[in-house]
């Protein structure tokens, strides 16, 4: 008995792709009609993996597109810009604090400054593509009020 998995396109070979058209409405948002990313052999290691993270991408893109469609941002205002940081830099000094002072043995502790630094690479590759998210005209009004 095989398994069922949506989205997928076969090639010669044996090789799959994970292959999912856009909706109609969201295409000026989006880049192309569809996402394609290939996925290697089934049999290959982590394919179920590669699975799940394009379905994740799908998944991300769309919703981003969806919110462009129907205009939902938040104008990102310095107070806003602010809050963020500090809450951002909280949350991280508390983590911090946990992996180095809370009485447990070495071993653990850098297992769990391993896993921080793996959180911390995924979070920064997740903030990268949110970078170009916003308003730029109400950025700018903004930016030149406090500059005089």
């Amino acid at each position: 008995m095989g398994w069922l998995v949506k989205h997928i396109q076969d090639h010669p070979g044996g090789r799959k792709s994970f292959r999912r058209l856009f909706p109609n409405h969201l295409r000026p948002y989006l880049h192309g009609t569809q996402l394609r990313i290939s996925l290697g052999h089934p049999e290959s290691p982590d394919f179920l993996k590669r699975y799940d993270a394009a379905v994740k991408q799908y998944d991300r893109e769309v919703a981003l597109a969806v919110r462009k469609h129907s205009g939902q941002f938040n104008d990102l205002t310095p107070a806003l810009a602010k809050y963020l940081c500090e809450a951002w830099i909280s949350a991280e000094l508390e983590l911090d604090d946990e992996v180095r002072w809370v009485d447990r043995p070495s071993a653990r502790k850098r297992e769990a400054r391993a896993n921080l630094i793996v959180e911390i690479a995924e979070e920064l590759e997740e903030a990268k593509p949110l970078r170009a998210l916003g308003d730029k005209r109400t950025y700018r009004s903004q930016e030149r009020k406090f500059d005089g």
